[in-house]
């Protein structure tokens, strides 16, 4: 895997060789139909001033295509972590709590259903959706509630999940 910029954000995501995901692919993993199941332990890594808590996830008769779901927090914004679905190394959707997007601050859901598409806003996350009040300090238990009301919302069984904190502190 290497790094490629994300013009679209500024940020950074993850590529496989270009591999990308289509529309068959993201469409059966969010369905339901593909039993995804996250499994191992949270894997915390550093990066650019942020946490990024990952765990690989198995799915059903998705050919091709590696799945990751992925809990970004950020030590100087720790009420607004992101929960990303990746496909093949690249973002198919993500859950920005107390995000900002138009000029508005709220838990929305972005993404797209290919790789060739254009990013987009989704229906926001139903009520259930635990909220996240903003300040400067969260618990790590609120962040293991989000990590697994994201999985819920795109269909990603987390009961296999070994929930590890994340670590403390800001990141290098």
């Amino acid at each position: 895997m290497d790094r490629r910029q994300d013009r679209s954000g500024g940020g950074w995501r993850l590529s496989t060789q270009g591999r990308g995901f289509n529309r068959q692919q993201s469409r059966h993993l969010l369905s339901g139909a593909a039993d995804v199941v996250a499994v191992g332990e949270i894997d915390w890594t550093a990066l650019n001033g942020s946490w990024r808590g990952s765990v690989a996830c198995v799915a059903q008769g998705v050919d091709d295509c590696s799945v990751v779901l992925q809990i970004n927090i950020r030590p100087r914004r720790p009420s607004e972590p992101t929960v990303v679905l990746l496909l093949n190394g690249e973002i198919c959707r993500r859950v920005d709590v107390n995000g900002t997007h138009q000029h508005k601050r709220w838990t929305h859901v972005q993404g797209r259903d290919s790789s060739s598409d254009p990013d987009q806003l989704f229906p926001d996350p139903p009520d259930w959706f635990p909220v996240v009040a903003l300040g400067p300090v969260v618990s790590p238990w609120i962040y293991h509630q989000v990590f697994n009301a994201a999985g819920r919302l795109f269909m990603i069984d987390t009961g296999g999940v070994q929930w590890v904190d994340p670590p403390s502190g800001g990141a290098r």
